[in-house]
């Protein structure tokens, strides 16, 4: 497992720390990138059920809880600060490396600043997160589950790891865990708006899955790229159609 430098060899030992078994246990690591961890046990979830996906979901907001008062440790041990405007920029910056050309993109991006804003209003507590939160990055059984692949974690909003784990559910299924985690957070936060920060969402987790895409594709060798091409537009044409339908911002 490539956690991407040594800086993710404290974050694991600080996940580890914070919710014990919350993720792989490190034997070693190096600046080169190699890591040992121990083994988890159980199976690979990337065909999580609804109620597997809610333990995923509820071991998340565990390590969340935990990171919203640890935002200072996480920043001081490494973990990219991404809160607000902040992770526009990042997605800026790699979007525009990637192709500057590309159709529409100023558009996106000057919007995505919009949405980005409105959910810094939503005033849910910045954490740590995942980045990557699928359920095949969870392993485990009904008696309990580790999150795994921390590579893409970063310090911000907790929302857009709660898409990720809903993908491609109804919305029959999904809406029970949509509830679930506002109550959650509401709890945590009882001035913050759960509910509102999903409806912006979205379009966020379109870019910044474009722009996760977009470095990924250029640090792997161009032979590679075939099979990782259409991912960035993907995600970007995803965005163009949810920029029709976005919430409009209230009057200031």
């Amino acid at each position: 497992m490539v956690l991407g430098d040594s800086r993710w060899g404290a974050v694991l030992r600080w996940l580890n720390g914070a919710v014990h078994g919350s993720a792989p246990r490190l034997f070693a690591c190096d600046d080169e990138a190699r890591s040992l961890l121990a083994h988890v046990e159980g199976v690979d979830l990337y065909d999580a059920s609804v109620e597997m996906r809610k333990q995923i979901n509820d071991r998340l907001h565990q390590i969340q809880c935990a990171g919203a008062d640890a935002v200072a440790e996480l920043l001081a041990l490494g973990v990219p600060d991404w809160r607000g405007t902040e992770l526009g920029a990042d997605i800026r910056k790699k979007l525009m490396a990637w192709s500057p050309s590309y159709p529409e993109l100023e558009r996106l991006l000057r919007s995505l600043d919009e949405q980005l804003e409105r959910l810094d209003d939503c005033a849910l507590p910045a954490t740590l997160v995942h980045g990557d939160n699928h359920p095949g990055n969870a392993r485990g059984s009904e008696r309990g589950v580790t999150l795994l692949d921390w590579g893409e974690a970063f310090v911000g909003s907790p929302v857009t790891d709660l898409l990720c784990a809903i993908g491609g559910l109804p919305e029959a299924d999904s809406a029970p865990l949509k509830a679930s985690w506002c109550e959650s957070w509401k709890r945590v936060a009882p001035d913050s708006q759960p509910a509102l920060a999903l409806d912006i969402a979205p379009l966020v987790a379109a870019m910044l899955g474009a722009a996760t895409y977009a470095h990924f594709l250029a640090q792997i060798e161009e032979s590679e790229w075939p099979y990782h091409r259409d991912d960035v537009l993907s995600c970007l044409q995803e965005a163009k159609e949810l920029l029709t339908r976005a919430p409009e911002a209230p009057s200031r």
